[in-house]
């Protein structure tokens, strides 16, 4: 269970982030250049699917990462393509 909050916390992080830097790319091209109506709609509807967009990716690296801590506490197994330190340095620092 703390290993899963953990992990939602920490692409909960990387997620802020970067939709951080998507607003204020948004903001500061509204300011720098000359704001018309049509600039602002396209401006608004390019950040919402850019949101959108960052939602799947970073919902879809969650989920992996809990398939993954759920296959190592099932099992005691990982999959062949991911760095079993990882995982397990995240599930022992919780157990200390």
């Amino acid at each position: 269970m703390g290993e899963t909050l953990i992990a939602n916390f920490a692409v909960s992080l990387y997620f802020v982030f970067f939709w951080a830097i998507g607003l204020v790319l948004f903001f500061g091209y509204l300011f720098l250049a000359e704001p018309s109506l049509p600039m602002v709609i396209f401006s608004v509807a390019l950040f919402v699917i850019f949101s959108a967009i960052l939602s799947i990716i970073f919902s879809t690296v969650e989920g992996i990462y809990r398939v993954i801590l759920y296959e190592y506490a099932a099992n005691d197994k990982f999959p062949p393509d991911f760095a079993q330190e990882l995982v397990t340095g995240a599930i022992k620092n919780q157990h200390l």
